[in-house]
């Protein structure tokens, strides 16, 4: 089969790699990655074209460009593309789950101001690395401002194992992926204080309630909260001793190290809790948890608010 679709991941990183290997399968994409370090390992890129070099990017080739690196690096990778507008104009999708802190702004935002375009978008959802290299079924959503745009990308990028559910709520996705991180950080914390499952499952449903109230306060549409891309995500990644917020919040509540434990939630925190002042919003539950990062035993207090 011959591919009709050229693709290129930005980053190699854990999402890089796992994304990677779920597209693979897929016959009619032409696979190119770039990555930072030159170095070989034991994980080859197979048929895939390597890029070490952002100059050296030939971006009018691609259809579609995953942005999967950490938020904080969204800006500079993205900035430093050879950008042209003579040529094929790519989609933009981040996979990053963060927000910008020097910016204040969500991964799909900074694409659209990067790239001058409104062929950008998100990718998120539960979406575990390791069960991805591994083959094992995983759907997620991919979120574009235009819904036809958002089912082209789906079903270009799709293969048996790797699913996606298309939507054009990025804010909303967006929203989700952020929030998500954030509340398994408190769940971590309230876990490593061993304050018992019921706390942590009432904590977890407090923070849904929390965002059934914001997503729409925030330009989100109230449906994404309940879909693959958010609460499928908040599951996994707010109960699971795998999830890496989680685990980070488990090592803050018990004053343990969590210098190895790479955290989008605990990096985008405060930025978020800015965001939403910004918008003229209160959270009481989101601030408690960006306290419970200095003072843990603070989370303690969070349901009786």
């Amino acid at each position: 089969m011959t591919a009709t679709t050229s693709v290129l991941i930005m980053g190699y990183g854990a999402f890089g790699r796992a994304l990677f290997h779920a597209l693979e399968p897929n016959e009619g994409l032409a696979i190119s990655v770039y990555r930072r370090t030159p170095n070989a390992d034991t994980d080859p890129l197979s048929a895939a074209a390597i890029y070490h070099d952002l100059p050296g990017v030939p971006l009018d080739r691609f259809d579609i460009v995953l942005v999967a690196v950490p938020s904080y690096a969204v800006e500079e990778t993205v900035g430093a593309l050879p950008l042209r507008r003579d040529g094929r104009d790519p989609v933009f999708i981040s996979c990053a789950k963060g927000i910008d802190s020097a910016t204040g702004l969500f991964p799909s935002a900074l694409l659209a101001r990067l790239t001058a375009s409104r062929r950008y978008g998100a990718l998120s959802g539960p979406s575990f690395t390791d069960e991805m290299v591994a083959g094992k079924r995983t759907m997620v959503a991919v979120a574009t401002p235009d819904l036809d745009l958002a089912r082209s990308v789906s079903a270009r990028l799709q293969t048996t194992g790797f699913r996606l559910e298309p939507t054009d709520d990025v804010n909303g996705l967006q929203f989700c992926s952020v929030a998500k991180n954030i509340i398994a950080l408190g769940a971590g914390i309230s876990d490593a204080l061993s304050y018992g499952e019921n706390y942590r499952a009432a904590f977890v449903a407090r923070g849904v309630v929390e965002l059934t109230d914001l997503l729409p306060r925030l330009g989100g549409q109230a449906k994404t909260l309940h879909s693959i891309g958010g609460l499928g995500d908040i599951l996994l990644t707010c109960v699971s001793p795998r999830s890496r917020n989680y685990r980070m919040g488990f090592a803050i509540g018990s004053r343990g190290s969590s210098e190895t434990i790479m955290s989008e939630g605990l990096s985008s925190a405060t930025a978020f809790v800015r965001y939403l002042e910004g918008q003229g919003i209160f959270s009481p539950y989101f601030e408690r948890i960006v306290a419970a990062i200095d003072r843990p035993e603070s989370i303690g207090d969070l349901l009786n608010d």
